[in-house]
């Protein structure tokens, strides 16, 4: 689900940049899977469905005046069960990794948005907004978004982002969730 990550300083619990949030509706779209997505939620609820149809819906749904959070819930259905279309059998173990490539990639696109979030949180950890359980290693979205996040601000530039996104697209999903776990220490 979305939600900005937040993080800690000596002041006490921040939010991050607004494009930590999935759900954040950009002003301009970004290309992944080549295709271009009005939001990563977007993206990621079409990548998880089997069929074309489902992917073909949520791809073609604008915004149409709702906000991030009626969007982003509005997706998030059409992808889940709710929805009536079916999860592609090895999405589990393949869904943290096509996170991580979509924000990659939003960022890749968007280059304000790196300097933005270093200069943001400095060293800071990220945790992502408490959100939809995962069965991956005891592990929820909320853990998952904030390592994510953590990983991308530490490239500190596009070049770093571009090296990242080379070396997460030739591991298998299992290894990108190890990876996540190991940078942030668990």
């Amino acid at each position: 689900m979305g939600g900005r990550c937040y993080f800690d300083d000596d002041a006490g619990e921040k939010d991050a940049t607004e494009f930590t949030d999935n759900f954040q509706i950009l002003p301009e779209k970004f290309v992944s899977y080549e295709r271009d997505w009005y939001s990563v939620e977007q993206a990621f609820q079409a990548l998880k469905l089997v069929e074309k149809e489902g992917f073909e819906k949520i791809y073609s749904e604008a915004p149409n005046g709702k906000n991030e959070v009626q969007y982003g819930d509005y997706v998030w259905r059409l992808g889940s069960r709710m929805g009536g279309f079916n999860m592609k059998g090895d999405w589990d173990v393949t869904k943290v990794k096509v996170m991580f490539i979509l924000n990659l990639e939003k960022y890749i696109q968007h280059p304000t948005a790196i300097e933005e979030l270093v200069e943001l949180t400095g060293n800071a950890r990220l945790e992502g907004y408490p959100s939809t359980p995962s069965k991956r290693h005891g592990k929820g979205w909320d853990f998952w978004n904030g390592a994510i996040q953590t990983e991308i601000r530490n490239s500190k530039n596009i070049d770093g982002l571009k090296n990242l996104l080379s070396e997460i697209q030739g591991m298998e999903g299992e290894e990108v969730e190890k990876y996540l776990m190991n940078s942030v220490g668990v």
